[in-house]
């Protein structure tokens, strides 16, 4: 699947690579303010294109990796679950849709010393600190136990009264039968003695 970026990832590229440096002062200007998920993401993004300046990789190459991280971040976060051996292979499959020239499914944005390079950094800051970047993005999952539970005990009540009136009605109906029998041999005792 061949990754093109968008837009809103090409602006936010073209603002990182200008102003890197601000970039760098706000971290530094915001780090004792209430804790904020964006700046981590910020953080993430800005090592990243420093990464990119670093390999002196073009513009394109720079933009495709950071759509890359972006959508394996997405996808790391759309599960609660575990899911470290899909990220990286997504990502791998990514980065090989992107090394490899076979239009329409690919093209050759980067070489396989480029790739290695990428992986490499790749499992060395995101992967590393994985587990941290799913807790503080994944959203929480809750599920209400008082509903569910409510409900699973009404249901039970009400099988067991159900239950429990069946029973009463069959013994209240046992009991009418023996009486009725006790009855009418009383009635036949009565009518013989006569």
């Amino acid at each position: 699947m061949l990754y093109k970026a968008n837009l809103q990832d090409r602006a936010v590229l073209a603002m990182w690579s200008e102003k890197v440096s601000t970039v760098q002062q706000l971290n530094t200007d915001t780090l004792f303010k209430p804790f904020n998920p964006l700046l981590i993401l910020l953080e993430l993004y800005t090592n990243l294109v420093l990464f990119c300046k670093e390999q002196h990789f073009n513009r394109e190459q720079t933009s495709v990796l950071i759509s890359i991280i972006k959508t394996v971040h997405q996808f790391n976060t759309e599960t609660p679950l575990n899911n470290t051996d899909h990220c990286m292979t997504y990502c791998s499959e990514l980065l090989l849709c992107h090394s490899v020239r076979r239009p329409p499914f690919s093209i050759d944005l980067f070489s396989s010393e480029q790739v290695t390079l990428i992986l490499f950094y790749f499992i060395n800051t995101y992967m590393r600190h994985y587990f941290l970047y799913k807790c503080i993005f994944t959203p929480e999952v809750w599920s209400s136990l008082n509903s569910e539970l409510r409900t699973i005990v009404q249901k039970e009540v009400r099988d067991e009264v159900m239950r429990l009136t069946s029973q009463l009605q069959q013994r209240l109906q046992d009991s009418a039968d023996q009486l009725n029998d006790a009855i009418s041999k009383l009635e036949t005792n009565i009518k013989v003695k006569k």
